[in-house]
């Protein structure tokens, strides 16, 4: 008879070979979704209706795909076309080719998905043009909405997003915030009037796990006019704000960049 470890090694490869296009060892067959290997950890709750592999691991026990590969890498992969199986076609600009997903129980249920990762197209693709970005998603406390944090793009840039921006007190009369700023990079204009200028984070940089105390460190920060040679700099920097010192007046650009670490733990 064959055990659930043989089983699983069986599922996967032959699922992989229909979805990815290859012919397994093995025969190809037709299963009906979704495809439980339980390593006897018991009944699931709840089966999202999409799942195709499903394994179940008992308490405690890590549940693994393992693939080995000798002088090549093993690839887990996905391929992805618009049209149709018959008609395949080139997909368009913005179109997820992939996603890497993680959910938990709620209580109530297995989602919606807390951290997302996808492969998206930066244009339509043809035989000589394949760009894509790999971005991440992530949820904010006390919410269920996955939000955009930052994206690779396909040229390397890095380019962030929040939901929380940090805040300006202090820097003047009209002094404002770009609204696509962040804690890690902020563009700020300065107001008149002003006699000093605290940048205020929208996330405490000394919360990044919550309740894991220590774990994280405060920011290294720095800054600069974008439309002035004026010095200016960061100085009383914490996990929770930077004032900005130098010659600010009013109408000047700063811009600024932060980056955190993580402590073992």
């Amino acid at each position: 008879m064959m055990n659930n470890r043989k089983y699983a090694c069986l599922v996967f490869f032959v699922l992989a070979g229909a979805l990815c296009g290859f012919t397994p060892a093995i025969a190809q067959t037709s299963i009906t979704p979704p495809a439980v290997v339980n390593m006897g950890g018991g009944s699931v709750p709840v089966t999202p209706s999409d799942t195709l592999i499903q394994t179940v691991s008992p308490p405690g026990q890590h549940g693994r795909i393992q693939m080995f590969g000798v002088n090549a890498d093993p690839i887990f992969g996905c391929d992805y076309s618009a049209g149709s199986y018959a008609s395949p076609a080139s997909p368009p600009a913005s179109s997820i080719l992939c996603t890497w997903q993680a959910r938990g129980w709620d209580g109530d249920s297995f989602g919606p998905a807390a951290v997302q990762m996808r492969a998206i197209t930066t244009e339509q693709w043809g035989y000589s043009s394949h760009g894509a970005a790999l971005c991440f998603s992530t949820n904010a406390r006390a919410t269920t909405t996955e939000d955009l944090r930052f994206c690779i793009g396909d040229t390397g840039q890095i380019h962030t997003k929040t939901t929380a921006p940090p805040t300006l007190s202090g820097c003047g009369s009209g002094a404002s915030m770009a609204s696509y700023s962040t804690d890690n990079a902020f563009r700020f204009t300065v107001g008149a009037g002003v006699t000093a200028c605290t940048v205020t984070f929208g996330r405490d940089w000394g919360d990044l796990f919550g309740p894991v105390a220590g774990a994280e460190s405060g920011p290294v920060c720095i800054v600069q006019s974008e439309n002035s040679s004026a010095y200016v700099r960061p100085y009383n920097v914490s996990q929770t704000q930077m004032q900005v010192a130098g010659t600010l007046t009013s109408g000047m650009v700063i811009a600024g960049h932060c980056a955190g670490g993580i402590n073992p733990f």
